[in-house]
């Protein structure tokens, strides 16, 4: 639909949670997980939606305070790139920009920036050069009578109908739109992150490619309270004081 869509000239875009397309767990290795199953390889696809969040609960890096803060809550909605699947389908021109979600709750992001105490630029730049370097995405389904799929790798066995993939996932800054929530966020379970910091990877995005990301989204309009005149609390307002002078033109907020 995204390739038809894209032809016909309407305006494509692409939405993932964090874990659905998730840049970070390119930076350590987690093909072997210290806590949980094969599934919970930070860059395995998987189809589940279902999941504990990787980064709180399988990764290298966390902790028995992570593991007990996510499992009192009983959260289990988190995915392992499934997204990826997407991509190397329709190909990242079918898109004309994609929104990572950082605001997922127990998401990557926030457990570098609230758990581990990374800087949010710091944090942001980590998934920036991961996805405008590329990292790979393993165990991909592949149809066998199909061509068109982009692969470095293929595995086949005779007794199944699929082949396993890997699939570089590779998006440039120019079609990035960085996902961040407003006022509702808690700064645990949902990551807060000032305008200054957004600014602050945009300047470093620019220096280090030659262009800035595309854009800013934030999650939710509803939460930017009434419009009563006065703007200081509004993440528009802070944004837009933040990038008025440096170019940033994709100031929206998610409908």
């Amino acid at each position: 639909f995204s390739i038809e869509a894209k032809k016909v000239g309407y305006i494509v875009a692409m939405a993932p949670a964090e874990s659905y397309l998730d840049s970070s767990s390119a930076i350590i290795d987690e093909r072997r997980p210290t806590n949980g199953t094969a599934v919970d390889c930070g860059r395995r696809f998987s189809l589940r939606l279902d999941l504990p969040p990787r980064a709180w609960t399988s990764s290298p890096r966390a902790s028995d305070v992570d593991r007990a803060s996510v499992t009192s809550a009983g959260f289990s909605h988190a995915g392992r790139q499934c997204y990826a699947y997407v991509l190397a389908r329709a190909g990242v021109d079918a898109f004309d920009w994609i929104s990572i979600q950082l605001y997922e709750a127990y998401s990557p992001f926030a457990h570098d920036v609230h758990r581990r105490g990374m800087d949010a630029a710091d944090a942001i730049m980590v998934r920036v050069r991961s996805l405008a370097e590329g990292y790979t995405v393993s165990e991909l389904p592949l149809l066998l009578d199909n061509d068109s799929f982009t692969s470095t790798s293929t595995s086949s066995s005779s007794s199944s109908p699929l082949s396993k993939v890997e699939y570089q996932v590779k998006v440039p800054p120019s079609k990035l739109v960085v996902g961040i929530a407003n006022g509702w966020a808690d700064g645990m379970k949902f990551c807060k992150v000032e305008p200054s910091a957004v600014r602050s990877a945009y300047e470093s995005t620019l220096a280090e490619y030659g262009e800035g990301f595309l854009g800013v989204m934030f999650w939710t309009i509803e939460e930017e309270g009434k419009d009563d005149g006065d703007d200081s609390s509004r993440l528009t307002h802070s944004l837009r004081s933040e990038f008025e002078n440096i170019g940033l033109q994709q100031l929206s907020g998610e409908l």
